[in-house]
């Protein structure tokens, strides 16, 4: 079995031909010089990317171990400077997590800003992987259900305390704990969103 085989059409030469190229240290040797020699189809000798690809043909330019191949470092392009605008953010994110009520009276009772959680989708991008997670912990399944319920509630602005007193039937003494770090999650995404 050959490595590589071609076979020239009638239109390319009069007769049929096959090239066969033997897998060998000498063989690829061979192949190489013959390859270095080829100019590049279309490419004038004076262009930039005859620049690039050398005297030594194109598929130098292009082998991982090229001693011409030099690899430039990676740009941040996020505005990210450095350890130091990290730390700001880190700080940023304690003074939010701070502002938010950690009992459960003073959370349920907190004014939800409703127009900034329409605005930035909160509840599909953020609340709706969270319930799912918690909701599959708490049950042992995934309850899909039991998941459009609580957006539905939440999407319709019902009142935590609503919340939880229809989700003890489901969720039985993990209802408070649940509905309280759900109306947590709301307000600290609705603070973020406001920082920014």
């Amino acid at each position: 079995m050959s490595f590589f085989s071609s076979s020239l059409s009638s239109s390319q030469c009069s007769s049929s031909a096959t090239f066969t190229y033997p897998h060998t240290p000498l063989a690829h040797a061979q192949v190489s010089e013959e390859m270095s020699k080829v100019q590049v189809e279309g490419v004038p000798k004076d262009s930039k990317i005859a620049g690039i690809l050398g005297t030594s043909g194109a598929h130098e330019a292009f082998r991982d171990d090229s001693p011409d191949r030099k690899h430039k470092p990676l740009q941040r392009l996020d505005g990210a400077g450095g350890p130091g605008e990290a730390k700001l953010r880190d700080d940023e994110m304690r003074r939010l997590i701070q502002q938010v009520p950690t009992d459960k009276a003073k959370a349920f009772a907190y004014s939800i800003d409703w127009s900034s959680v329409v605005e930035h989708n909160i509840i599909e991008k953020k609340l709706r992987p969270w319930v799912k997670k918690k909701v599959n912990e708490y049950l042992g399944a995934e309850e899909q259900g039991m998941v459009e319920f609580i957006m539905r509630k939440v999407g319709a602005r019902a009142d935590p305390n609503s919340i939880l007193a229809e989700l003890e039937g489901f969720l039985d003494e993990e209802a408070e704990n649940f509905t309280l770090k759900m109306w947590r999650m709301l307000i600290f995404e609705v603070l973020r969103v406001r920082a920014r």
